[in-house]
């Protein structure tokens, strides 16, 4: 069975080592750029309302009443929670946009206490005065904590998985959203619902707030699942409650293998034609089995819908490099770059430069590549695997040592491979190439030096 998972987990370090620069440093050597001290357990409390104008005999409205006032409490204790983590000084090196930060809110943050108080409150009162009954009106205090540890756990997610949570919680609270719109279009309607069928189609309606309210809360445990298998089976669960929505398809595709993981991405895309990361991934399964134009069909699909797709641009790219269309390769590693994506800005500049350099033969546009990527992966740091296994930096300089050597500026170039040792670079090939500069300026002994340096190295 293939293993689609590990696959897309090891993609941007698979794309490097089928490029034309062998580079392998062990993972043993991987820096952590992004770190948090002294973790701790923070706390932090919501409190809001929400009201309705008739149902307080009917407990099905009164939950979907206390519901929403925990939604809208939760969220305040999130909002609470994430301004921390935005200003905590003690994350060192992060660069983190609004919706990793919202990300990792929701992926830490645990609810420990919730606690309802009904409130008086005089609905509208219509004309027929057997149906104008007092409204309801509950206040909902929630109390969260985070255990700031686990900020750690994100940093160190690879660039997919990051992509996976960001787009999931993106789901999540756009379902959050609607579900607080539609409430308060019911509670307008209600206010001159007068027949009891006026009434039941928004007590109908209300049930659906009530079943999206439960696909949320699945899609949330499974992401804290500790297993892969019981993550599947909320999954599962989510789709059962709203075989409808397309989140739960794709997150449990992710985690399937094979047919089953390709079965629900298209299922994904039959509920939902314009949910983005169903293409993406379907795109990411036939890369897998090298079906590349199906791919390319896929992928260029989920940028239609979301142009700000920095991670499918990127599979893209490196599908447009491995077909040898070199011009499409860069014009989407261009994309990546232009979005500042953290970790595949970094890699986009080292394979765009190999592109133009071993590909191409532009060695001065490959050294400008290669260039920018260095700035850029100062810039943006990430702590994000394939950034410490491939380190960027390195891959940079080494790729400026060859190119350098291709123009015969033999001092740049061991000056580059040297600094590509300095960040972390494969030692062996590093000396091998400082060995070839020397030799080609005619100093043997140095040369023979340097390859004497290159075998010790293990």
């Amino acid at each position: 069975m293939r293993k689609l998972k590990k696959y897309i987990h090891k993609m941007a370090t698979l794309a490097i080592l089928t490029s034309s620069l062998t580079f392998t440093p062990s993972i043993n050597e991987l820096p952590i750029i992004v770190s948090v001290a002294h973790a701790e357990i923070k706390t932090y409390i919501g409190t809001d309302t929400a009201m309705f104008d008739f149902g307080e005999d009917d407990e099905n409205i009164v939950n979907t009443v206390k519901l929403c006032a925990r939604t809208r409490a939760e969220q305040a204790a999130r909002e609470k929670a994430g301004l921390y983590i935005k200003s905590d000084s003690r994350l060192v090196n992060s660069v983190l946009t609004k919706d990793e930060i919202s990300t990792i809110t929701n992926n830490i943050l645990e609810v420990v206490k919730v606690e309802y108080k009904k409130l008086p409150y005089k609905a509208y009162d219509i004309q027929d005065k057997s149906l104008g009954k007092i409204g309801l009106m509950y206040e909902a205090t929630v109390t969260v904590k985070i255990d700031t540890s686990s900020i750690e756990k994100y940093l160190n997610c690879d660039e997919k998985e990051r992509s996976r949570l960001i787009t999931l919680n993106k789901g999540i609270n756009n379902i959050i959203n609607d579900n607080n719109k539609r409430f308060e279009e019911l509670n307008k309607r209600s206010e001159s619902a007068s027949s009891k069928q006026e009434r039941n189609a928004i007590k109908a309606d209300l049930a659906k707030i009530d079943r999206d309210a439960l696909y949320v809360q699945k899609l949330r445990e499974a992401e804290n699942a500790k297993s892969n298998a019981d993550r599947r089976r909320l999954y599962s669960e989510a789709i059962s409650i709203n075989p409808n929505r397309a989140e739960a398809y794709v997150a449990r595709g992710y985690s399937n293998n094979g047919e089953s993981a390709l079965n629900d991405f298209k299922k994904a895309v039959s509920v939902d034609p314009n949910y983005a990361p169903a293409y993406f991934w379907l795109g990411s399964h036939y890369s897998f089995d090298k079906n590349y134009d199906t791919s390319i069909k896929y992928f260029q699909k989920a940028i239609e819908l979301d142009p700000d797709y920095s991670e499918a641009y990127f599979q893209l790219a490196i599908v447009y490099r491995d077909i040898k269309n070199f011009q499409a390769a860069i014009t989407n590693f261009s994309k990546v770059i232009e979005l500042k994506s953290s970790s595949h800005g970094s890699l986009a500049y080292a394979i765009m430069g190999d592109i133009y350099g071993d590909n191409l033969k532009e060695y001065n546009k490959a050294i400008e590549a290669h260039t920018k990527g260095i700035q850029f992966a100062i810039k943006y740091p990430s702590n994000a695997p394939e950034v410490r296994l491939i380190k960027p930096i390195a891959w940079n300089y080494s790729s400026l040592g060859r190119c350098y050597f291709e123009l015969k500026d033999y001092k740049q170039a061991i000056a580059n491979f040297n600094k590509s040792i300095e960040y972390g670079g494969v030692k062996g090939y590093c000396y091998n190439k400082i060995g070839d500069c020397y030799k080609a300026m005619g100093n043997k002994t140095k040369a023979e030096e340097y390859y004497v340096k290159a075998k010790s190295v293990k």
